[in-house]
């Protein structure tokens, strides 16, 4: 058996994120611990209460911004795991994928996991989110209108990756790689080029045409966005760019 642990809440209005953790604490799975990363930001309905917990990582316990102690907690609460999960949901347009840091990769049983969910794309990524910091770890981005509303589903498959010594594994080249290339500035893009009916008509990690690579400022590279929406939100937020890469780039999960 292993140990997993299950983060919600680390963007409290990720609901459909906070709904399978909340299942987790209301019918137990065997050696799956659910937690809650941003209980405050939740109690005050926003998305942070400070700055964004994603970057927030490794904190400071003496840090005056909420995140920036409460990512301090979050680390030591995550240690001692055998895979730790940070729980997210894209109320956007895109596709179910994982980021994974890409110096510490995670094992072949996680890739596992995530083939028998169905997810084809993953991202490596160098930010500062718990997957940084703790072996074996990995966010885990779920569309809100499609698996990250499935609570059966993904609970069955947290079930899963801590009790089925059958689970399958996988490899790195089981999946397309892509590089987190951050969140892209709406702002350098006019309406005309990338209006809501091109964003409709795209595919998660579907290559950009050039003319909106070259407004995003990626002149010479192919790009694809992995999540985004109509209009930013409250925060800003609009999308998450990416670039393929081959798979002898990506993190070593073996």
């Amino acid at each position: 058996m292993a140990e997993i642990k299950v983060w919600g809440g680390t963007h409290p209005d990720e609901k459909a994120a906070l709904a399978v953790v909340d299942s987790l604490f209301e019918r137990p799975i065997p050696h799956v611990t659910p937690g809650i990363a941003n209980q405050r930001a939740r109690e005050l309905g926003r998305r942070f209460v400070d700055v964004n917990l994603v970057g927030a990582f490794p904190g400071d316990s003496a840090a005056q911004e909420y995140e920036r102690c409460r990512a301090v907690e979050v680390l030591a609460e995550s240690e001692g795991y055998d895979a730790v999960i940070d729980l997210h949901n894209i109320n956007a347009y895109g596709e179910n994928t994982a980021c994974i840091d890409q110096n510490r990769g995670v094992n072949r049983r996680v890739l596992g996991f995530l083939a028998q969910l169905g997810i084809g794309h993953l991202i490596k990524t160098d930010y500062d989110g718990v997957q940084k910091y703790v072996p074996n770890t990995f966010v885990l981005e779920t569309l809100a209108s499609g698996l990250g509303r499935d609570i059966e589903k993904l609970r069955d498959a947290f079930d899963g990756l801590a009790n089925d010594p059958g689970l399958p594994e996988a490899a790195t080249d089981d999946f397309q790689w892509f590089r987190h290339l951050g969140s892209p500035n709406i702002s350098k893009v006019s309406p005309d080029i990338i209006g809501p009916g091109l964003r409709r008509r795209l595919q998660g990690f579907d290559i950009l045409p050039e003319e909106i690579a070259v407004a995003l400022g990626y002149p010479d590279r192919e790009v694809c966005l992995m999540a985004w929406r109509d209009v930013p939100n409250p925060y800003g937020y609009w999308g998450e760019l990416c670039e393929p890469i081959a798979v002898l780039e990506a993190p070593d999960c073996n």
